[in-house]
């Protein structure tokens, strides 16, 4: 995946979970912004893999999926500061979401995403993802969200 030079994505560190709630809060607003005791939650959770884009300015993006079982893995997030996005940062953290999920033996990917984020849903269709369901009042403002998979 080609990206900015000098962007590098690697494995997120708890000293990252402070910066990882402050993009969080720039991405989504609240109740549907995740708060610190969500990002220990993921780094230390042995099932879950948290990855960051760092670069010379510090993190400006990450991702977080969860193994589920042996073949499913769970998409829980994606987030790129807005003046980062459409540098393909977040493809790039997909791809390496898509591949350790693949590494660690999941054949499917899903994700959720709200009904009214057409932007992130078209997204995730460019990316191959299909919508399955719709889950109702899923999130905590009790706004539903499509379900997405993606054969992996």
């Amino acid at each position: 995946m080609n990206i900015e030079p000098g962007i590098t994505i690697r494995r997120a560190k708890p000293a990252d979970v402070g910066t990882l709630t402050d993009i969080d809060h720039v991405c989504f607003s609240t109740p549907l912004a995740y708060e610190v005791e969500t990002f220990l939650y993921y780094l230390n959770d042995r099932l879950s893999e948290t990855w960051v884009a760092d670069s010379a300015m510090g993190v400006i993006g990450f991702t977080i999926f969860e193994m589920e079982s042996r073949e499913r893995a769970h998409f829980i997030t994606l987030d790129v500061l807005p003046e980062h996005r459409k540098k393909r940062i977040g493809s790039a953290l997909m791809d390496h979401a898509h591949e350790r999920a693949r590494e660690l033996g999941a054949s499917l990917m899903v994700l959720q995403v709200a009904v009214v984020n057409r932007v992130a849903m078209d997204f995730y269709e460019r990316r191959g993802y299909a919508k399955t369901r719709i889950i109702k009042r899923y999130y905590e403002d009790k706004s539903d969200a499509w379900e997405m998979e993606l054969g992996l």
